[in-house]
């Protein structure tokens, strides 16, 4: 696909600091929540990719953060990290690929990570955070709100979703990644959205039925 294709311009481009994530919504309605951690590792600098085609992936990035967005003329923008690394150029099409394959993208980067027997460190981990259901999921799970003491292995709002689904039940059924929109201090969060203590998690049906 073209990159001039209307759906593969991006009608908003917005920095979450605090999450280190970066909002995209195209022209065609896609919306991506892609985190730096995200961009870093697919990054499409010339050695970046050297090394993903060698099929070597970069470690230790899990808590970078996008300090710069440079535009490239008005097909482009270059990305600065805290970490030094500001040579990957994202083109419009990039951006949007990678939101489309994030997904599958991610768990290929968490599989090689596995095999290579590194375990990824986030900050926080453990504490009591809110907890706010919304729709059907009131009803279904029995309440609207709770306060919990979450474990160190909950780093994250997959690793959220994953904890909460142990109580199995109503619990395993209607809190699937795919079932629920999050947000994580009243922003849009995404499976690797990272949770920290205090934090105010809502979990809202992607499906009202």
């Amino acid at each position: 696909m073209s990159d001039e294709h209307t759906g593969e311009i991006p009608s908003e481009i917005k920095l979450h600091q605090r999450t280190s994530t970066l909002e995209l919504t195209f022209g065609d309605g896609s919306h991506f929540l892609l985190p730096a951690e995200y961009l870093r590792v697919y990054s499409p600098a010339p050695e970046s990719q050297a090394a993903l085609d060698r099929g070597e992936m970069v470690t230790g990035r899990e808590n970078v953060s996008i300090t710069r967005i440079t535009p490239v003329g008005n097909r482009a923008i270059r990305l600065s990290f805290n970490d030094g690394h500001d040579q990957g150029v994202f083109h419009w099409q990039t951006l949007y690929e990678l939101g489309k394959r994030q997904e599958e993208n991610w768990q290929a980067y968490l599989a090689w990570l596995q095999e290579k027997g590194y375990k990824r460190k986030t900050e926080g981990g453990g504490g009591q955070i809110k907890i706010l259901y919304f729709g059907k999921l009131v009803e279904r799970l029995g309440r609207g709100a709770e306060d919990v003491e979450i474990p160190e292995t909950v780093t994250d709002v997959g690793s959220l979703l994953a904890w909460l689904r142990k109580r199995g039940g109503h619990w395993d059924t209607y809190l699937r990644n795919e079932g629920v929109t999050v947000t994580v201090n009243r922003e849009f969060a995404d499976p690797v959205t990272p949770i920290r203590s205090e934090d105010e998690v809502a979990i809202v049906p992607a499906h009202p039925r």
